[in-house]
Protein backbone atom coordinates (compact mmCIF):
# COMPACT_ATOMS: atom_id res chain seq x y z
CA UNK A 1 0.00 0.00 0.00
CA UNK A 2 1.18 2.96 -0.86
CA UNK A 3 0.34 6.28 0.91
CA UNK A 4 0.77 9.95 -0.07
CA UNK A 5 2.64 12.76 1.57
CA UNK A 6 -0.36 14.44 3.07
CA UNK A 7 -1.43 11.20 4.48
CA UNK A 8 2.76 10.71 5.94
CA UNK A 9 2.09 13.71 7.32
CA UNK A 10 -0.60 13.47 9.04
CA UNK A 11 0.28 10.16 10.75
CA UNK A 12 3.44 11.58 11.58
CA UNK A 13 1.41 14.52 13.14
CA UNK A 14 -0.75 12.25 15.31
CA UNK A 15 1.90 10.30 16.45
CA UNK A 16 4.41 12.64 17.48
CA UNK A 17 1.04 14.40 19.06
CA UNK A 18 0.54 11.44 21.40
CA UNK A 19 4.45 11.52 22.15
CA UNK A 20 4.41 15.32 23.28
CA UNK A 21 0.98 15.03 24.67
CA UNK A 22 2.69 13.30 28.18
CA UNK A 23 5.60 16.20 28.16
CA UNK A 24 3.10 19.09 27.56
CA UNK A 25 4.82 20.96 31.01
CA UNK A 26 7.89 21.61 29.28
CA UNK A 27 8.05 24.58 27.32
CA UNK A 28 10.14 24.03 24.88
CA UNK A 29 10.44 19.83 23.70
CA UNK A 30 13.04 18.03 21.21
CA UNK A 31 11.42 14.19 20.21
CA UNK A 32 12.59 11.65 17.76
CA UNK A 33 9.10 11.25 15.50
CA UNK A 34 8.85 7.63 15.41
CA UNK A 35 9.31 6.00 12.16
CA UNK A 36 6.34 6.23 9.93
CA UNK A 37 6.67 4.90 6.22
CA UNK A 38 10.66 4.77 6.54
CA UNK A 39 10.19 8.52 7.77
CA UNK A 40 12.27 9.60 10.63
CA UNK A 41 12.23 12.94 12.04
CA UNK A 42 12.88 15.11 14.80
CA UNK A 43 10.26 17.90 16.14
CA UNK A 44 9.97 20.34 18.17
CA UNK A 45 6.89 21.28 20.23
CA UNK A 46 7.18 25.12 21.46
CA UNK A 47 4.57 26.25 23.79
CA UNK A 48 4.93 29.40 23.64
CA UNK A 49 4.20 29.67 19.91
CA UNK A 50 1.71 26.77 20.28
CA UNK A 51 3.03 25.20 17.15
CA UNK A 52 4.76 22.11 16.13
CA UNK A 53 8.06 22.28 14.00
CA UNK A 54 9.38 18.73 12.41
CA UNK A 55 12.83 19.51 10.77
CA UNK A 56 12.87 16.79 8.81
CA UNK A 57 16.05 15.27 10.15
CA UNK A 58 19.04 15.76 12.94
CA UNK A 59 21.22 17.66 10.64
CA UNK A 60 18.49 19.89 9.87
CA UNK A 61 17.25 20.50 13.48
CA UNK A 62 20.91 21.51 14.40
CA UNK A 63 21.16 23.73 10.93
CA UNK A 64 18.17 25.71 12.55
CA UNK A 65 19.62 26.34 15.76
CA UNK A 66 17.48 23.93 17.76
CA UNK A 67 19.56 22.22 20.55
CA UNK A 68 18.62 20.18 23.35
CA UNK A 69 19.36 22.98 25.13
CA UNK A 70 15.96 24.67 24.22
CA UNK A 71 14.50 22.38 26.72
CA UNK A 72 15.89 24.14 29.09
CA UNK A 73 14.47 27.65 28.18
CA UNK A 74 11.71 29.71 29.97
CA UNK A 75 11.06 33.14 31.05
CA UNK A 76 13.67 35.48 32.39
CA UNK A 77 13.66 39.14 33.70
CA UNK A 78 15.38 41.40 31.50
CA UNK A 79 14.23 44.39 33.59
CA UNK A 80 11.90 45.91 35.87
CA UNK A 81 10.92 49.79 35.25
CA UNK A 82 8.55 51.58 38.13
CA UNK A 83 7.49 55.10 38.12
CA UNK A 84 4.17 57.32 39.18
CA UNK A 85 3.71 59.34 35.79
CA UNK A 86 4.73 59.37 32.45
CA UNK A 87 8.05 57.90 31.44
CA UNK A 88 10.58 57.32 28.92
CA UNK A 89 12.51 54.00 29.84
CA UNK A 90 16.41 53.19 29.84
CA UNK A 91 17.01 51.19 26.69
CA UNK A 92 17.42 47.39 26.78
CA UNK A 93 18.43 44.56 25.16
CA UNK A 94 16.86 41.47 23.69
CA UNK A 95 19.02 38.89 22.70
CA UNK A 96 16.44 36.73 20.97
CA UNK A 97 12.75 35.80 20.98
CA UNK A 98 10.30 35.94 22.34
CA UNK A 99 10.00 38.39 24.79
CA UNK A 100 7.47 40.39 26.72
CA UNK A 101 5.96 43.00 28.57
CA UNK A 102 4.16 42.73 31.75
CA UNK A 103 2.57 45.84 33.67
CA UNK A 104 0.78 46.15 37.12
CA UNK A 105 -1.18 49.51 36.99
CA UNK A 106 -3.95 50.20 39.43
CA UNK A 107 -4.69 53.62 38.48
CA UNK A 108 -8.07 55.20 37.18
CA UNK A 109 -6.81 57.39 34.36
CA UNK A 110 -4.97 56.46 31.30
CA UNK A 111 -2.27 54.14 30.55
CA UNK A 112 -0.29 53.27 27.68
CA UNK A 113 2.92 51.34 26.44
CA UNK A 114 4.76 51.65 23.55
CA UNK A 115 7.82 49.82 21.95
CA UNK A 116 10.55 51.57 20.45
CA UNK A 117 13.53 50.39 18.46
CA UNK A 118 16.70 52.28 20.68
CA UNK A 119 18.70 51.92 17.65
CA UNK A 120 16.77 53.87 15.44
CA UNK A 121 14.38 55.52 17.52
CA UNK A 122 11.77 54.14 15.47
CA UNK A 123 7.56 53.33 16.53
CA UNK A 124 7.31 49.77 16.72
CA UNK A 125 4.04 48.98 18.55
CA UNK A 126 1.40 50.11 20.62
CA UNK A 127 1.19 47.35 23.65
CA UNK A 128 -1.50 48.74 25.60
CA UNK A 129 -3.72 51.78 26.23
CA UNK A 130 -6.42 51.64 28.12
CA UNK A 131 -8.13 53.36 31.28
CA UNK A 132 -8.54 52.20 34.69
CA UNK A 133 -7.09 49.78 36.20
CA UNK A 134 -4.57 46.89 34.45
CA UNK A 135 -2.59 44.04 34.90
CA UNK A 136 -1.72 41.92 32.35
CA UNK A 137 1.41 40.94 29.70
CA UNK A 138 1.64 40.55 26.44
CA UNK A 139 4.82 38.95 23.83
CA UNK A 140 6.72 40.71 21.12
CA UNK A 141 9.12 39.19 18.60
CA UNK A 142 12.69 40.21 17.74
CA UNK A 143 16.55 40.72 18.85
CA UNK A 144 17.29 44.37 19.48
CA UNK A 145 17.59 47.18 21.72
CA UNK A 146 14.60 48.60 22.88
CA UNK A 147 13.07 50.93 24.84
CA UNK A 148 9.27 51.67 26.26
CA UNK A 149 7.18 55.36 26.51
CA UNK A 150 5.44 55.24 29.29
CA UNK A 151 2.22 57.23 29.66
CA UNK A 152 0.13 56.79 33.43
CA UNK A 153 -1.57 59.30 35.87
CA UNK A 154 -0.31 57.17 39.10
CA UNK A 155 2.18 54.21 40.05
CA UNK A 156 3.08 51.27 37.55
CA UNK A 157 5.64 48.22 37.17
CA UNK A 158 6.04 47.53 33.79
CA UNK A 159 8.75 44.33 33.49
CA UNK A 160 10.39 42.92 30.10
CA UNK A 161 11.18 38.76 29.93
CA UNK A 162 12.85 37.14 27.44
CA UNK A 163 12.06 33.42 26.65
CA UNK A 164 15.79 31.94 26.91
Amino acid sequence: MRLTENVMTKLLFIVALLFVSSAASAATLAIKCPAVVGLTATKQFDITKGKYTCFGSVSNAKKAGYSDANAKRKWRAVTTFSGAVDQTTDSFTISGSPWRVSWVYPGSSNFAVVVYDAVNNEYQKLLVNTIGATTAKTNYYGAGRYYLDISAGSDWTVTVEEYR
